[in-house]
Protein backbone atom coordinates (compact mmCIF):
# COMPACT_ATOMS: atom_id res chain seq x y z
CA UNK A 1 0.00 0.00 0.00
CA UNK A 2 2.88 2.39 -0.65
CA UNK A 3 0.53 4.04 -3.22
CA UNK A 4 -1.00 5.80 -0.85
CA UNK A 5 2.24 8.12 0.32
CA UNK A 6 1.41 11.37 -0.33
CA UNK A 7 -2.07 11.08 0.52
CA UNK A 8 -2.74 11.77 4.10
CA UNK A 9 -3.62 15.04 4.45
CA UNK A 10 -6.93 16.46 5.25
CA UNK A 11 -7.61 17.35 0.86
CA UNK A 12 -6.10 14.28 -0.04
CA UNK A 13 -6.98 11.02 2.41
CA UNK A 14 -10.31 10.43 0.28
CA UNK A 15 -7.66 9.87 -2.20
CA UNK A 16 -5.61 7.54 -0.39
CA UNK A 17 -8.50 6.09 0.65
CA UNK A 18 -9.89 5.39 -2.57
CA UNK A 19 -6.60 3.95 -3.38
CA UNK A 20 -6.85 1.27 -1.17
CA UNK A 21 -10.58 -0.10 -2.72
CA UNK A 22 -8.48 0.04 -6.05
CA UNK A 23 -6.27 -2.09 -4.90
CA UNK A 24 -8.47 -4.68 -3.30
CA UNK A 25 -10.57 -4.48 -6.65
CA UNK A 26 -7.29 -5.65 -8.63
CA UNK A 27 -6.17 -8.33 -6.08
CA UNK A 28 -9.57 -9.57 -5.55
CA UNK A 29 -9.05 -12.60 -5.62
CA UNK A 30 -6.16 -12.80 -3.25
CA UNK A 31 -8.14 -10.55 -1.07
CA UNK A 32 -11.65 -12.08 -1.07
CA UNK A 33 -9.31 -15.51 -0.24
CA UNK A 34 -7.76 -14.07 2.38
CA UNK A 35 -11.44 -12.23 3.58
CA UNK A 36 -12.31 -16.05 3.56
CA UNK A 37 -9.21 -18.16 5.33
CA UNK A 38 -7.61 -18.27 8.48
CA UNK A 39 -5.55 -15.96 7.43
CA UNK A 40 -8.72 -13.18 8.48
CA UNK A 41 -6.82 -11.15 11.09
CA UNK A 42 -3.73 -10.20 9.09
CA UNK A 43 -6.36 -9.00 6.50
CA UNK A 44 -7.72 -6.78 9.13
CA UNK A 45 -4.71 -5.72 10.85
CA UNK A 46 -3.03 -4.74 7.46
CA UNK A 47 -6.32 -2.56 6.50
CA UNK A 48 -6.11 -1.24 10.07
CA UNK A 49 -2.38 -0.31 10.31
CA UNK A 50 -2.78 1.44 6.39
CA UNK A 51 -6.45 2.86 7.41
CA UNK A 52 -5.26 4.39 10.79
CA UNK A 53 -2.04 6.00 9.53
CA UNK A 54 -4.22 7.50 6.72
CA UNK A 55 -6.51 9.08 9.68
CA UNK A 56 -4.09 9.69 11.77
CA UNK A 57 -2.16 11.95 9.55
CA UNK A 58 -5.59 14.08 9.02
CA UNK A 59 -5.67 14.44 12.76
CA UNK A 60 -2.62 15.80 12.93
CA UNK A 61 -3.12 17.95 10.00
CA UNK A 62 -6.49 19.58 11.49
CA UNK A 63 -5.31 19.44 15.10
CA UNK A 64 -2.02 21.88 14.22
CA UNK A 65 -2.32 25.10 16.52
CA UNK A 66 -5.09 23.56 18.60
CA UNK A 67 -4.61 22.17 22.43
CA UNK A 68 -5.65 18.42 21.78
CA UNK A 69 -4.22 15.82 23.84
CA UNK A 70 -2.44 13.00 22.12
CA UNK A 71 -4.86 10.23 23.33
CA UNK A 72 -7.71 12.29 22.49
CA UNK A 73 -5.92 12.67 18.68
CA UNK A 74 -5.26 8.41 18.70
CA UNK A 75 -8.90 7.65 19.87
CA UNK A 76 -10.28 9.74 16.88
CA UNK A 77 -8.27 8.33 14.58
CA UNK A 78 -8.87 4.55 15.80
CA UNK A 79 -12.46 5.29 15.99
CA UNK A 80 -12.59 6.39 11.95
CA UNK A 81 -10.13 3.58 11.33
CA UNK A 82 -11.97 0.82 12.82
CA UNK A 83 -15.38 2.84 11.21
CA UNK A 84 -13.29 2.67 7.71
CA UNK A 85 -12.02 -1.02 8.31
CA UNK A 86 -15.91 -2.07 8.93
CA UNK A 87 -16.79 -0.68 5.53
CA UNK A 88 -14.09 -1.72 3.43
CA UNK A 89 -15.09 -5.76 4.66
CA UNK A 90 -18.40 -5.31 4.41
CA UNK A 91 -17.94 -4.09 0.76
CA UNK A 92 -15.82 -6.65 0.27
CA UNK A 93 -18.21 -9.32 2.02
CA UNK A 94 -21.32 -7.91 -0.45
CA UNK A 95 -19.15 -8.76 -3.18
CA UNK A 96 -18.11 -5.67 -4.06
CA UNK A 97 -20.65 -4.27 -6.18
CA UNK A 98 -20.91 -0.85 -5.40
CA UNK A 99 -18.53 1.35 -7.23
CA UNK A 100 -15.19 2.63 -4.52
CA UNK A 101 -15.61 6.13 -5.77
CA UNK A 102 -19.37 5.96 -4.68
CA UNK A 103 -18.68 5.07 -1.24
CA UNK A 104 -15.50 7.12 -1.11
CA UNK A 105 -17.97 10.35 -1.85
CA UNK A 106 -20.16 9.47 0.46
CA UNK A 107 -18.06 8.74 3.17
CA UNK A 108 -16.52 12.57 1.82
CA UNK A 109 -19.97 13.80 2.57
CA UNK A 110 -20.14 12.22 6.11
CA UNK A 111 -16.58 13.42 7.17
CA UNK A 112 -16.67 16.31 6.45
CA UNK A 113 -15.85 18.81 9.02
CA UNK A 114 -16.32 15.79 11.78
CA UNK A 115 -12.39 16.08 12.32
CA UNK A 116 -12.49 19.70 13.09
CA UNK A 117 -15.59 19.55 15.01
CA UNK A 118 -14.76 16.64 17.48
CA UNK A 119 -10.90 17.88 17.49
CA UNK A 120 -13.06 21.44 19.05
CA UNK A 121 -14.60 20.02 21.79
CA UNK A 122 -11.49 17.66 22.82
CA UNK A 123 -9.82 21.22 22.70
CA UNK A 124 -12.47 22.52 24.32
CA UNK A 125 -12.90 19.50 27.32
CA UNK A 126 -8.97 20.37 27.99
CA UNK A 127 -9.19 23.91 28.51
CA UNK A 128 -12.62 23.12 30.83
CA UNK A 129 -10.24 20.91 32.73
CA UNK A 130 -7.35 22.88 33.53
CA UNK A 131 -9.55 25.88 34.62
CA UNK A 132 -11.45 23.65 36.76
CA UNK A 133 -8.05 22.40 38.01
CA UNK A 134 -6.45 25.51 38.87
CA UNK A 135 -9.16 26.89 40.90
CA UNK A 136 -9.44 24.16 43.04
Amino acid sequence: MDAIAGEHGYHTWSSGFLKIFKYIEENRLFCLNTLNSLARSHLDSYLYNVTNHLVMEVVEEVSVGMQVDEADQRFLANFYALAFVGLIVRWMQDGMKERPENIVDKLGELADGHFERALQRYEQKACTSKVSSHQR
